[in-house]
């Protein structure tokens, strides 16, 4: 075949750009495969290699096309390009569709992947949150150690007192007291009993100056919206509309942060739990007339006059499966161990209403 000199240059220009798709097909995929290489777990370094090693054949195989085409019609023979051509058009379509399902299954992976992290970083929030609970909790027994170790100290005033006031009483029902006895024997054991009494207040003192570092200026505007923010998944995941009002002013007050947020977190779940779908639960913090008041408000199921009556006393139990009052008993304690009260009213059907004040400061005892 005579060769048109016209198409010489487009000739040579698909020849020269058909040995760069090459050149430039190869190297990408080259580079692409150090990368796998480096971060083989990597899905995006995966995706990149197999695509680039997908275009890497299907540019060789359409530039080789282009080439050899180019070469039959120079050498006039043509006919033998129209026999090889349906082989490479197949390679070609085979190619493209590899590109294809590559794209598709890594679209796929990569929605997968998202969903991991979101679950990853759920379970991490979880995780957090957890150990937040726990060191709460240890808080918590600390607090609870030490008040115990007080009423162990107090019980062991009584001792030194009943012996110094039995022999004090002794003394004073004789009319002729022996001196010489009275200092040998009477005077040596009330000095003992009131050295072990002084000794046993001065460890009294210490456990009370210890709780007393603890109890900080608190806000209970803060305390009740980061209560709320935190359990407002948990509302949302059983339908329930949780909301929380409180005042632009700061509602101060005197006490313990890590157990007044556990307490009023219980008190907002409690209302959670027995909620139904489409039930609210209101959180308010608001002024009191000696201080700051915290009300938890819900439209649920409400509560039977014998259960109210009954519901702060630890002892009390109607064997109900319901969770509304467990625990309360417990919060009941530490709203009055700040100073503060604890007072619930509810009528069955039409919902409950805690409320807790807290004085603005606490009394000197």
């Amino acid at each position: 075949m005579t060769m048109n000199l016209p198409h010489f240059p487009i000739m040579l220009t698909d020849i020269v750009g058909s040995l760069l798709v090459i050149v430039f097909s190869y190297l990408m995929a080259k580079n692409f495969l150090k990368l796998f290489k480096r971060a083989p777990q990597d899905a995006l370094w995966v995706y990149l290699f197999w695509f680039s090693s997908a275009l890497f054949i299907f540019g060789l195989s359409r530039s080789m096309g282009h080439i050899v085409k180019h070469i039959l019609y120079f050498l006039g023979d043509e006919e033998y390009w129209w026999k090889i051509a349906p082989y490479s058009g197949a390679v070609n379509s085979m190619a493209m569709v590899a590109m294809a399902a590559i794209t598709m299954f890594f679209r796929k992976v990569l929605v997968i992947i998202r969903e991991l992290e979101h679950h990853q970083h759920k379970l991490a929030e979880t995780s957090k949150e957890l150990v937040r609970l726990n060191e709460q909790m240890n808080r918590l027994v600390g607090e609870r150690t030490r008040s115990e170790m007080a009423l162990r100290l107090a019980h062991e005033v009584r001792n030194p007192t009943t012996i110094i006031g039995g022999l004090l009483r002794r003394l004073s029902k004789k009319n002729n007291i022996d001196q010489a006895k009275l200092r040998v024997s009477y005077l040596p054991k009330m000095l003992e009993q009131t050295r072990k009494l002084e000794e046993i207040v001065a460890r009294f003192e210490d456990v009370l100056s210890h709780q007393i570092t603890s109890l900080v200026l608190l806000d209970l505007n803060n305390i009740a919206k980061n209560c709320v923010e935190s359990l407002l998944p948990s509302a949302r995941k059983k339908g329930v509309n949780l909301h929380f009002t409180g005042v632009d002013a700061p509602l101060f007050f005197k006490g313990n942060k890590e157990i007044l947020e556990l307490s009023v977190r219980h008190l907002i779940e409690n209302a959670i739990e027995v909620c139904k779908k489409g039930d609210s639960v209101k959180v308010s913090a608001q002024p009191a007339p000696d201080g700051v008041a915290l009300v938890v408000e819900d439209t649920g199921p409400g509560i039977s006059g014998e259960r109210l009556e009954h519901i702060l006393d630890p002892r009390y139990d109607d064997g109900s499966s319901q969770k509304i009052g467990f625990g309360l008993p417990f919060v009941k304690q530490i709203v009055e161990e700040h100073g503060g009260t604890l007072s619930i009213d509810s009528q069955e059907g039409r919902g409950t209403v805690v409320k807790i004040e807290f004085p603005t400061y606490l009394p000197e005892t």
